[in-house]
């Protein structure tokens, strides 16, 4: 019949409720001091005045404890002193690697500037050459006091040209040649300037009038231009890649004959809505074939009133673009020759400039320099 009544300090906030139960249980409690205190009541329900008590010490797990909780701190500390010494040696890294680039900076500056003066030689000097070039070159409006009826679409792929054309009257006849020499750009022009003084020469100073003729004597005048030293001081024979394509015409006035000559370059006649093609012999100027002798043939073929002739370097034909990204090639360009044949002869240079520009577009840049003459006889 006895009754219990019992309070943990540190633990309940008040006594608890009276029971019959001689024991209790408590769980989970946190390390440190309780005392439990129990009070008793007898059958009649007299609680008794002095409880019974006992201290209850709760010993706290080792990484509970307070050499923990300083290992804790310690730990912390460092830890985070850790993250201090790595974020600022990042700092620093940073810090150098900006100076590093500031320096590369300058440097680069530097380099800009001193390329950019180099490319401003270069340019003025590569300038200088094309005025030389145009200076060499006869204009066009030269060409059309020749032939009015006559136009030239000339179009370099950099700022000189390896291809240009040449032309020269004399009593009764009439000369006229498209060159294209090995590669372009300096080096094309470079050889553009060897080939027109040759042709001059030839053909201005030396008075030789034969198209074959004077292919052969510019083959074998660039061939010795050319040609380097061998052994023992004798001359080697074999040929250099350096040399030209050309067609070169000559319109006798007093027979109405064309006489063509070519190397590697033919030459389009267009009569009657037919297209002629007159094809040049298959070596270029400056080839020799060891001991071997090659020389240019001449073709003559009569010439009528509203007959239209085109020359030509293959730089129109050899030309990258379209849908596929393939070349322009000479079957579209005999084409585009015969359909445009019968208008002005300044339309057609229009429509062949516009016809290139659609070509190419907006994904392809020229590969090479573009000659095309043509002129209604």
């Amino acid at each position: 019949a006895n009754t219990y009544r019992v309070f943990l300090k540190g633990h309940d906030d008040d006594w608890r409720k009276v029971s019959k139960e001689n024991k209790v249980s408590f769980s989970n409690l946190s390390p440190g001091t309780y005392t439990l205190k129990v009070i008793g009541a007898n059958n009649d329900g007299v609680l008794s005045t002095v409880p019974a008590e006992l201290v209850i010490k709760v010993v706290p797990p080792l990484w509970m404890s307070n050499y923990a909780y300083f290992f804790y701190i310690v730990f912390g500390v460092l830890l985070v002193q850790m993250l201090i010494n790595y974020r600022i040696r990042n700092y620093r890294k940073a810090y150098r690697a900006l100076n590093e680039k500031a320096v590369d900076k300058r440097k680069i500056e530097v380099q800009k500037e001193t390329l950019t003066r180099i490319h401003q030689s270069l340019t003025d000097s590569i300038g200088y050459a094309k005025r030389i070039q145009e200076a060499m070159i006869p204009s066009e409006e030269m060409v059309k006091e020749i032939l009015p009826d006559s136009f030239i679409y000339f179009r370099p792929k950099d700022i000189v040209s390896g291809d240009f054309y040449w032309t020269y009257r004399t009593t009764g006849k009439i000369f006229f040649a498209a060159v294209d020499c090995t590669g372009h750009g300096v080096p094309g022009a470079f050889m553009s300037i060897i080939g027109y003084d040759l042709l001059k020469n030839i053909v201005e100073i030396q008075g030789e009038y034969s198209t074959a003729n004077i292919l052969n004597r510019l083959s074998k005048e660039v061939a010795l231009t050319f040609r380097k030293n061998g052994k023992d001081g004798d001359l080697n024979k074999q040929s250099v890649n350096d040399g030209m394509d050309i067609s070169l015409i000559m319109l006798d006035e007093e027979t109405d004959t064309l006489h063509f000559s070519g190397a590697m370059s033919p030459l389009y006649l267009i009569r009657d809505n037919e297209i002629m093609t007159l094809k040049g012999d298959r070596f270029p100027i400056g080839y020799t074939d060891g001991s071997k002798t090659l020389n240019y043939s001449k073709q003559e073929i009569k010439i009528y009133p509203k007959d239209v002739v085109y020359m030509f370097s293959d730089g129109f034909a050899d030309q990258f673009g379209g849908q596929e990204g393939k070349k322009f090639k000479y079957r579209r360009f005999r084409h585009l020759l015969l359909n445009i044949h019968k208008l002005p002869i300044e339309d057609q240079k229009a429509i062949l400039h516009q016809k290139m520009e659609e070509w190419m577009g907006n994904d392809y840049e020229q590969v090479d320099d573009i000659l095309l003459m043509g002129f209604r006889l």
